[in-house]
């Protein structure tokens, strides 16, 4: 007798169903999170598995854990399901698309958190989606329409616009004052291990300067609101910090850094197209006249 054929097809209800049990780690959760009985769930799991012909988790205490070969089916469902959700976007009317605006998690508080009521606003008919992002989007992105980053764009993405990103030294205004803080003992705050500032033009007085090093740019800016030391910010990143009175700049020299740009970056495969485009020029132009206006008001004020 031959080996037993597997299924010829899975539902999308089964696939949906093994998804929400890889990221819940439970098929109680899983089924709460899809309104259906637990015994659906798992006769759903039980038809993946079977088609699989091979198990694909584990249990780790109290929560289901993808094995190895779990994790590859795991990849192609997520994958599909994206690519139908993509679709199913594509199908909709306009009315009721929904952009999906990705973040890169340094930019997410301080630059775009403030604007979206703005945003709001100036689009009334637009539902906007935000996704906070901690690497360069790849193929798991796929779903997202743009995104604004200092990262390179690739894959499914290309620059549709690109805003000149100037850097300088921020602080509160009661921790440091323009006329003295390179001689004042205040930490330098860093997130590129002391190459910001190196590429901003400090060079022979950073190794007397008592360090806050992070891997954030966004958490750089926030440890300066908080008067924990002077960090290099975006003046775009900063500009209602400092409209707030939050923070002020230290200096009127400025760098371009090469790794530091901010862009938008569009979806070659959006079904939103002219909508992202329209949204990237608002917040663009929107980003740069604050920063501008911002600045100035420090300079003359």
């Amino acid at each position: 007798m031959g080996a037993r054929t597997p299924p010829s097809s899975l539902s999308l209800a089964a696939l949906r169903a093994f998804a929400q049990i890889v990221e819940t780690g439970s098929v109680t959760r899983a089924a709460e999170a899809l309104g259906i009985s637990q015994g659906a769930v798992s006769q759903h799991l039980k038809t993946i598995e079977t088609h699989a012909q091979r198990k694909l988790f584990v249990r780790v205490g109290q929560r289901l854990k993808l094995n190895e070969d779990g994790e590859l089916v795991y990849l192609d469902v997520r994958d599909a399901l994206e690519l139908l959700a993509s679709a199913e976007r594509r199908l909709s009317p306009a009315s009721e698309q929904t952009i999906i605006l990705g973040i890169q998690y340094s930019f997410g508080f301080h630059t775009i958190a403030p604007l979206v009521t703005e945003i709001r606003q100036a689009f009334p008919d637009l539902d906007l989606s935000l996704e906070m992002l901690s690497e360069e989007p790849g193929p798991h992105n796929r779903h997202i329409d743009l995104y604004l980053s200092s990262w390179t764009p690739g894959g499914d993405f290309h620059a549709i616009r690109t805003l000149p990103t100037h850097w300088r030294p921020y602080a509160h205004p009661d921790l440091a004052l323009p006329a003295d803080w390179q001689d004042s003992d205040t930490p330098l705050i860093s997130f590129e291990n002391g190459m910001d500032w190196r590429n901003w033009g400090l060079t022979a007085d950073l190794p007397a300067k008592r360090m806050i090093e992070t891997d954030s740019a966004g958490l750089a800016a926030e440890l300066a609101i908080q008067k924990a030391g002077i960090a290099i910010c975006a003046d775009l990143m900063v500009a209602t910090a400092i409209r707030d009175g939050a923070l002020r700049p230290l200096s009127d020299r400025s760098a371009l850094l090469e790794w530091g740009q901010v862009s938008f970056a569009l979806n070659h495969h959006t079904p939103n197209r002219s909508q992202a485009e329209a949204l990237a020029d608002w917040m663009s132009a929107r980003l740069e006249h604050l920063a501008r206006s911002e600045l100035k008001r420090c300079q003359t004020g």
